[in-house]
C-alpha cells in the first residue's frame, strides 16, 4: 500500500527502520504508534521529495489539485466548522469561566476550548484575550489567566502509557534516553523514559508547555522515529 506520508522505510539487515522523510515538515509524528509487521507491506513514494518538488512535478503533469492550499484540520471530517462537528456527537454544557477566582461569564462546553491557546473573553465592560490554563472538570468550570505561559501549563515530566517501540531499543529496557516530538512541527525534546512497576515515567530536558493527558508523543533516535507513547 502506498501512502503520501513524508516518511521514509528503511531496511537494514532484514529489519524495518521508519526514518524521517526529506521535507522539512516530515510526517513520521503521525506514523509513530504503528506496529512493524504493519509498515512490511507500506511504500511511502515521498519520502525524498520535499512539498515544493511535488508542486512543481503537479504542474507539470496539469494536475487539477496543483494550486490547491494545503490541508490543515481534522483530516475526514469534511468541511465543515471544528466546533459544530463537536456539537453534532459529543453533548455539552455550559459552566464557569474563572478569571483570578472571579467567575466573568460562562463558557458553551469545555471541549471547545484548548488548554494553553488564548480566547477572547467577557471582562467587564470589554473583551479580553485570555489564555485557557486548566480544565476544571468536576465543576466543569474553565480557568483562564492574561498570562501566556502561566507558569502551571509547563511541565518537566509525566507518565505515558501505551508505549510502542518497533527499532532495535530492548522492550525491557530499564532507562532509554532519546528525543521526543511532543506535537506535529513541534521541536524535538531530550527525554529519559523510565518504567517504575507497572507505569513509566518521562523526564524532559526543558519544560513543556501545554502537555495534556491524552495527547501522543513521538519518539526518535536521530532520524530514526523508534515509536510512540501516549501522555497518561
Amino acid at each position: 500500500m502506498a501512502t503520501g506520508h513524508y516518511a521514509k522505510i528503511s531496511v537494514v539487515d532484514n529489519d524495518i527502520k521508519l526514518m524521517t522523510g526529506a521535507d522539512q515538515n516530515e510526517q513520521t509524528y503521525f506514523l509513530s504508534m504503528l506496529k512493524k509487521e504493519q509498515l512490511e507491506n507500506v511504500i511511502f513514494p515521498l519520502s525524498g521529495l520535499a512539498r515544493w518538488e511535488i508542486r512543481e512535478l503537479a504542474i507539470g503533469a496539469k494536475l487539477a489539485t496543483a494550486a490547491k492550499t494545503d490541508s490543515d484540520g481534522l483530516c475526514y471530517i469534511g468541511e465543515q466548522e471544528f466546533n459544530q462537528f463537536i456539537r453534532d456527537f459529543v453533548e455539552q454544557e455550559e459552566g464557569a469561566i474563572i478569571y483570578e477566582q472571579e467567575t466573568i461569564g460562562k463558557h458553551d462546553g469545555l471541549a471547545f476550548y484548548k488548554i494553553g491557546s488564548s480566547y477572547e473573553f467577557m471582562t467587564g465592560e470589554s473583551s479580553s484575550r485570555l489564555t485557557v490554563i486548566e480544565k476544571n472538570y468536576s465543576n466543569n468550570a474553565l480557568i483562564v489567566s492574561e498570562n501566556h505561559n502561566h507558569p502551571q501549563l509547563f511541565v518537566t515530566e509525566a507518565w505515558i502509557n501505551h508505549i510502542s517501540l518497533f527499532s532495535h531499543v530492548d522492550k525491557t529496557f530499564d532507562s532509554l534516553i532519546c528525543h521526543a516530538k511532543t506535537g506535529y512541527r513541534k521541536p524535538n525534546i531530550r527525554v529519559t523514559i523510565s518504567p517504575q512497576n507497572e507505569r513509566t515515567h518521562i523526564m524532559f530536558d526543558e519544560p513543556v508547555r501545554a502537555l495534556l493527558p491524552g495527547q501522543h508523543i513521538a519518539l526518535y533516535s536521530g532520524f530514526e522515529c523508534i515509536g510512540g507513547a501516549v501522555i497518561g
